[in-house]
């Protein structure tokens, strides 16, 4: 029963129930004296059983079972009267126990009214609270004879404390010790029991928080003991995780050995003193996923009318934006930088709009593109921007791209609207514009694919050729904690109570294991000179035998036609940087370019670069999880990089990645399409496939 009070419905209720186990207990009793006749042998249900009409055929009676006795028939009758008496002794108890309960409930409800008017009032219910169901009362009396409670919840019956103490642990992760301890307090929280579902109390997650003075407020004045989670991990183990490698200066490393020499445990003696990083990594590192389930595409929604993604319709809108479009290499030095201020000002939707498109004041790829600027003449600068790079006889290769071999191949990007200008048909101008723009450059080429990749599913037509995941791993989590980008970087640390900095730091370092793993292949990658004739030949004869090729797992493939080319879309951008591996005979067997990608949020908190990108790979001595060990390790040791961002392009499935325990950033899946420039809608022979199957340069832009 609920310790709720009981309404004056329920007690009824009961006290009627009470009165037909009565009765029932005397009907009982009397047909004992009438022939032919035996109490109910189930105690359970002596009221049914009485009501029903005594038929000695049916029920067993004395006769019916005198027809099946042995010839001594009157010690048959003998072991029946016995029967009759235990019966009747075991409805006494059943009776004499649900009186006593009943008596109990109604005075145990009792002095809950008269207590009612001292006891403490919860606070108000919160949206949280609400949606926890309580026993408030029993709906239906009728089976509580059968030991079945049907209950009903009511969620606006008041409760003795917020089921919100969790909100504590958040408290304590952010180093606030001030509202943890009025916050627990209020809530009626038991500091030296109280944990979240892993075995982490509070003194975990004042270690996560880097406090001194929070660790020892919460161990010496809240008096939280020093243990071990689930999982084995200590507060020292997660102030190690986070930077506190001890020392003389290193006030959070000697508070937490003060606290475990208190709570008489080890990492107050010597085998704390023994601990690294490197051995917390080792002893608590996740293990990689033994399979892997990624959350499904939506299927696309049909347009309601004629549609494609290069309007052929301008609005008046589009008409008056004042749409300029025009070559990279005819603009001026002003004009480029003023190009790249706005792709790096207006591009800050879809795919990591935390991190910089391009390095800002870089002119050199916009030498390369076909920009499409709109503007009102407002003093804020332009309203829209479009790029797209025509490659020049850079050819489709591989096992899916035969019909489509020989046409000329575009790639479109940075398609951005300024805020207030959006919903006025800009984007609309831009496109067309770009369109016209494209029809120029590429006259007489024949057939024209434009390959772009949206954060956004588009109505059909188009189809998405592919979706395109990113993945992420982040190894100096501690460093991105502390900048300005955290929020952006760690969305769940400060969605979700029980994420600790620690946990992110754990699955993204890099542990020695692994780089002791591959110490003997390392020396075999070098830095790509740009300007080295040989090198890039090199590279370009590699890219034209193996791309779109068995060995490089990859169906389409898009390859450079010459050297020139090669620099321009590939290896000439100054964000970019090109890593080969060689044999001792100098051929290439491997080919990676990483993109150098800045945070929008200005914080020095390390030398090298914030994110590094992967843009282009074509293996074909590396495979399954070691290609991403391999991009790995070239991030972290030559780009000194806090993160590596991967798509599930050029060979890399989501299992290699997930197995190298990388996250899956889902809000930034992206759309391939490929459209033709002449109809506007679909490329005949081109159709849906599998994202690691594709090796375009969709992000060289």
């Amino acid at each position: 029963m609920s310790g709720a009070p009981m309404t004056d419905a329920q007690r009824a209720a009961l006290e009627q129930r009470l009165a037909q186990l009565r009765a029932a207990q005397a009907a009982a009793t009397a047909s004992t004296t009438a022939p032919g006749t035996h109490p109910a042998t189930n105690g359970g249900h002596p009221a049914s059983i009485a009501a029903q009409p005594a038929d000695n055929s049916q029920r067993g009676g004395a006769d019916a079972r005198g027809a099946q006795a042995p010839q001594m028939g009157y010690a048959y009758e003998d072991d029946a009267e016995d029967d009759e008496e235990d019966d009747e002794d075991d409805n006494d108890v059943a009776l004499r126990q649900f009186e006593e309960e009943v008596r109990q409930i109604v005075a145990r409800q009792d002095n809950a009214r008269l207590r009612g008017a001292t006891l403490w009032q919860s606070p108000p219910t919160s949206s949280h609270e609400s949606g926890t169901a309580t026993v408030t009362r029993v709906s239906d009396t009728r089976h509580a004879d059968e030991g079945v409670h049907v209950v009903a919840t009511d969620k606006t019956a008041p409760r003795s404390r917020e089921l919100g103490d969790f909100e504590v642990l958040r408290l304590a992760k952010m180093g606030d010790g001030a509202s943890m301890k009025d916050f627990g307090n209020s809530c009626g929280v038991v500091w030296r029991t109280f944990a979240d579902n892993r075995g982490r109390n509070t003194l975990h997650y004042a270690a996560d928080a880097g406090s001194a003075e929070l660790i020892r407020l919460v161990a010496d004045d809240l008096h939280v003991p020093y243990v071990a989670d689930e999982k084995q991990m200590t507060p020292l183990d997660i102030a190690l995780l986070n930077g506190h490698a001890g020392g003389e200066s290193d006030e959070v490393h000697a508070a937490l050995v003060a606290a475990a020499k208190a709570s008489g445990h080890a990492d107050g003696g010597a085998s704390g003193a023994a601990k690294t990083l490197e051995s917390v990594l080792r002893a608590h590192a996740p293990a990689p996923p033994k399979f892997v389930m990624s959350k499904p595409v939506p299927k696309a929604v049909e347009a309601a009318g004629r549609r494609s993604f290069w309007s052929s319709i301008e609005s008046p809108a589009a008409t008056a934006a004042g749409v300029v479009c025009s070559s990279g290499a005819d603009l001026s030095a002003s004009e480029q930088h003023a190009a790249m201020d706005a792709v790096n000002s207006l591009d800050q939707h879809g795919r990591l709009e935390w991190l910089r498109p391009v390095t800002r004041g870089a002119a050199a790829p916009c030498e390369a593109w076909q920009v499409a600027l709109a503007s009102n003449g407002a003093p804020a600068g332009p309203t829209g921007v479009a790029v797209a790079q025509v490659l020049d006889g850079s050819p489709l290769k591989g096992a899916a791209a035969a019909k489509v071999a020989g046409a000329r191949v575009v790639v479109a990007a940075h398609l951005a609207v300024r805020a207030d200008a959006q919903r006025t048909g800009v984007a609309s101008a831009l496109l067309h514009a770009l369109r016209a723009r494209l029809q120029e450059v590429v006259a007489g080429s024949g057939a024209v694919v434009v390959f772009f990749a949206s954060g956004t599913q588009l109505r059909r037509p188009p189809t998405a050729l592919a979706t395109v995941k990113w993945y992420r791993r982040v190894f100096e989590a501690a460093n991105v904690h502390a900048s300005d980008s955290a929020y952006d970087v760690f969305t769940d640390f400060y969605t979700y109570d029980e994420v600790l900095r620690a946990d992110a730091v754990l699955k993204g370092a890099i542990p020695a294991s692994l780089q002791q793993r591959y110490v003997a292949e390392l020396p075999s990658w070098c830095t790509l000179e740009v300007s080295s004739e040989e090198q890039c030949a090199l590279v370009l004869h590699f890219m034209e035998s193996k791309a779109g090729s068995a060995e490089s797992s990859v169906d389409v493939a898009c390859v450079p036609a010459d050297v020139q080319e090669l620099r321009r879309v590939y290896l000439g951008h100054p964000d970019h940087r090109a890593y080969v591996r060689t044999t001792a005979q100098a051929a290439v067997t491997d080919f990676v370019v990483l993109r150098v990608r800045d945070a929008r949020r200005e914080s020095a908190v390390s030398a090298g670069a914030f994110a590094a990108e992967v843009v282009y790979a074509l293996f074909t001595t590396i495979a399954g999880t070691a290609k991403v060990d391999h991009m790995m390790l070239l991030a972290s040791k030559l780009l000194n990089a806090q993160m590596l961002l991967v798509p599930t392009m050029f060979g890399i499935t989501e299992s290699d990645l997930a197995k190298s325990n990388f996250d899956e950033i889902v809000p930034h899946r992206e759309y391939v399409y490929a459209v033709s420039l002449s109809t506007r809608s679909d490329v005949e022979g081109l159709t849906p496939m599998a994202a690691a199957k594709l090796s375009l340069p969709l992000y060289t832009l």
